[in-house]
């Protein structure tokens, strides 16, 4: 029965399956997917054509893998991974023609906006700051201006701030964890580079959006986040209480630098975000 039921499952291909997402997610849903990790750099498109090859019965595709974060990045490099080896992984696929190939999601970042007082929605401007958030852009208008040649749906998810155990330096949080740390002997700690309002999702609920916008074949681009605004200082004031770090914390600008999601269409689609950062935070102290 256990076979039986194994041969029922839709395969899914996962890259950046050793990732903070890539690895949750395959959790998350090893009993819902026969999931296949592609073990190779995706640089390589010649490995990546044979391995498809290969595991031809593949019904979706996920693609998580890429150079992450905005700090020491090579521009060359960045643009190479995230944006021309997607491309080729894209156009692959497509001259394959597999029979049973339906979804390709894309996962991106809120970090293609331009930075806003008001909630994002998914046609508003994109103005990247960073070579990453660049590289993801780029590989969207690829997407977005080749859509109709395509012979399989692909989906593009705006994921905003989350966080994880496994998230290092170089994420929003653990930087902010970490300045924190660093400064608790000091009487007043000031986070002015902080001082933003971010909207945080929890990684778990991320997943529960990707997979369903797999389910959906969800076509272009999908806000991922909970549609509320949270300031970073008051985030780093529950930090410092958990931690029981005794500096106040101040600020002596104003907030800036803001991405806040519209998650009408997220909503629409049929899921909701419940969990609030300021409870959710304690999970990763």
């Amino acid at each position: 029965m256990l076979l039986k039921n194994q041969f029922k499952k839709k395969i899914l291909c996962l890259t950046g399956a050793s990732g903070n997402l890539g690895r949750i997610f395959s959790k998350k849903y090893s009993k819902k997917y026969k999931i296949l990790n592609y073990p190779y750099r995706i640089e390589n498109t010649n490995k990546f054509k044979k391995w498809v090859k290969r595991n031809d019965k593949i019904n979706y595709f996920l693609h998580f893998a890429g150079i992450s974060g905005s700090k020491n990045i090579n521009s060359r490099v960045c643009l190479k991974i995230n944006y021309k080896s997607t491309i080729n992984i894209l156009k692959t696929l497509n001259k394959l023609e597999l029979k049973n190939f339906k979804y390709f999601l894309f996962v991106s970042s809120s970090h293609v906006y331009k930075f806003s007082n008001n909630k994002l929605k998914e046609n508003d401007k994109r103005a990247p700051k960073t070579i990453y958030a660049l590289s993801k852009k780029k590989t969207e208008d690829f997407i977005l201006d080749k859509k109709n040649k395509f012979n399989y749906k692909i989906g593009i998810a705006r994921i905003f701030n989350f966080t994880s155990k496994l998230q290092i330096q170089g994420y929003l949080v653990p930087d902010l964890v970490n300045f924190i740390e660093k400064n608790k002997s000091k009487l007043m700690i000031k986070l002015n580079k902080f001082n933003s309002f971010r909207d945080f999702i929890h990684v778990h609920e991320v997943c529960s959006s990707l997979n369903l916008m797999i389910k959906k074949n969800f076509n272009g681009p999908l806000n991922i986040a909970s549609g509320n605004k949270t300031n970073i200082v008051s985030l780093a004031k529950v930090i410092a209480k958990e931690k029981r770090i005794k500096g106040k914390i101040i600020t002596t600008n104003k907030p800036s630098n803001n991405l806040i999601a519209d998650i009408s269409k997220l909503k629409k689609i049929g899921y909701l975000p419940k969990k609030n950062i300021k409870t959710f935070i304690k999970e990763y102290l």
